[in-house]
């Protein structure tokens, strides 16, 4: 079944994971503003678990970017949904930013989105961007550009 069969009508991209600094989840939300215009229709959702924080912070930039109709928080899914969740949306997508961490780790989700058949959105943290490009597997954006990250789920859609 459609993990979003309530939002059908929506153009979805999703992020899936955990939510911290280093996610770039940031670059993503603030890229709605450009892409809303672009796609009416579009919608980002954020699934996973999130600190209190964390999830003030991401509430409150979409507050303050007035992107509430174009972007959800759900909280966290049991693992076995993950694979419908990406099968369900129009576009999957991993916005981590360069640090030490992700310029040495592809991280999982990564391979699951390769197998749900969606199309994959990575930032161009080197290990990603090098599978990327080397097997024509997805689109690569300027980390923590949103920007360019607008310009690659227009290019993806």
């Amino acid at each position: 079944p459609n993990y979003f069969s309530n939002l059908q009508d929506r153009f979805i991209i999703s992020y899936v994971g955990g939510f911290g600094p280093h996610r770039g989840l940031h670059t993503a939300i603030l890229a709605m503003k450009t892409i809303s215009k672009e796609i009416p229709n579009a919608l980002l959702v954020l699934v996973g678990p999130a600190n209190n924080d964390v999830r003030s912070y991401l509430q409150d930039l979409i507050a303050e970017n007035t992107l509430e109709k174009f972007v959800q928080i759900r909280g966290k899914e049991p693992f076995s949904s993950v694979v419908n969740i990406m099968k369900s949306s129009a576009i999957n997508c991993i916005p981590h930013i360069s640090n030490e961490h992700t310029e040495s780790a592809v991280p999982h989700k990564f391979y699951q989105i390769l197998l749900s058949g969606k199309p994959l959105l990575v930032s161009d943290c080197a290990p990603m961007k090098r599978l990327v490009d080397h097997f024509d597997i997805g689109t690569c954006f300027e980390s923590e550009c949103p920007s360019s990250f607008a310009s690659a789920v227009k290019t993806s859609s």
